[in-house]
């Protein structure tokens, strides 16, 4: 069985249920975790920064050993990193680049079996069947990985678009995701 703890976004600024979210992350498996951290929805620059914030809210939240890895470009490495990992956390961002990048990974899916994978906004995109992108403004295509409809970063004024998406081609359960709020889910 895989869990999937899906975030609405924003979750490096350790506000409201954070803590809590980087505890649930690592909750019951044992140490050393070791988490692979997928940054390809950001820009190469911004990685370390980014690798600093999580490893300092992980320690800030847990007493687990955790061992963290970066996520390498290259397809075939990146599968060698995903087989050895307890934990898969992919970063939100731009969708496209993430969602264009993972699609190369054949039996993703299988390879996420048994595995905490964490999606965070444009993690929780690339994962789902579909989702609403408010940078672009329009519904585009995730992975599939889960059958559901996403919307993060979710705010009232977005309700109208909530009723559209409800009829977007299929009809899938919408899992709609606030800033600092998250779920888990096991499939």
């Amino acid at each position: 069985m895989t869990k999937y703890v899906l975030h609405g976004g924003y979750e490096e600024k350790m506000i409201g249920d954070d803590r809590k979210f980087y505890a649930e992350i690592v909750k019951g498996l044992s140490e050393p975790v070791k988490i692979l951290l997928i940054f390809y929805a950001i820009q190469n620059d911004r990685w370390g920064e980014r690798f600093r914030i999580i490893k300092n809210n992980f320690a800030y939240s847990t007493e687990k050993m955790i061992e963290f890895t970066i996520a390498d470009v290259k397809v075939n490495k990146l599968i060698e990193q995903i087989k050895k990992s307890n934990v898969i956390y992919i970063r939100g961002g731009d969708s496209l680049p993430l969602v264009s990048k993972l699609k190369k990974v054949k039996n993703l899916k299988e390879l996420f079996e048994g595995k905490v994978v964490m999606g965070a906004s444009a993690g929780c995109y690339a994962l789902g069947k579909y989702y609403y992108s408010r940078r672009r403004d329009k519904f585009l295509k995730g992975l599939g990985i889960l059958p559901i409809k996403f919307m993060c970063h979710y705010a009232e004024e977005l309700k109208d678009k909530w009723e559209k998406f409800k009829k977007y081609k299929e009809n899938l359960p919408i899992l709609i995701l606030k800033e600092n709020k998250f779920v888990v889910m096991k499939k």
